[in-house]
């Protein structure tokens, strides 16, 4: 039951939703720090580099990840958590 609900206020699966919260968050992490890509993989909950690296390909379409350094993926940001909560970001 809460699922449909969820998917029917937010438009996507809770799964889909955080799963695609954590790989916006490692762009961000990617585009503003200068952290290894295995260590932003591991904080966004993904156990290898190469399962990080074949879901962030597959959400976002670039085919390096070394690209999002450059800015390919610079439109990316993490979105409010308010809309959902009322509370807040991600971070609170």
């Amino acid at each position: 039951h809460f699922h449909r609900i969820f998917r029917a206020m937010v438009g996507e699966s809770p799964a889909e939703f955080t799963r695609r919260l954590r790989l916006e968050r490692a762009s961000w992490w990617l585009r503003t720090t200068k952290r290894p890509v295995t260590e932003i993989a591991l904080d966004s909950g993904y156990t290898t580099h190469e399962a990080f690296t074949k879901a962030f390909k597959g959400h976002f379409n670039v085919p390096h990840l070394r690209s999002v350094r450059g800015n390919a993926v610079a439109t990316v940001s993490v979105p409010s958590a308010r809309c959902i909560t009322g509370t807040g970001g991600l971070h609170d």
